[in-house]
């Protein structure tokens, strides 16, 4: 139980790198649209592993391979 609250009452939304997509505008605007969510926290932390690869790939001019290169590159762009 998360800040006091009962089950389903709470929406959590895990992202990459800190990095807002359409995935994540989407879950938001239908928290707040449809279900009337009245409160929105964002929780972060520092030492971003996602972040520090996103850097080395923009430093190093080198992007990963795969899904992580699309994110990588959001990541970059943001």
């Amino acid at each position: 139980v998360v800040f006091g609250q009962s089950w389903g009452s709470i929406i959590d939304i895990s992202n990459w790198g800190h990095v807002i997509d359409t995935g994540v505008l989407a879950t938001l605007e239908y928290a707040v649209g449809t279900l009337k969510t009245p409160l929105i926290v964002i929780l972060g932390h520092t030492d971003s592993s996602a972040m520090q690869t996103a850097l080395d790939a923009w430093n190093n001019a080198n992007f990963p391979d795969g899904a992580t290169r699309a994110v990588v590159e959001q990541a970059v762009s943001s």
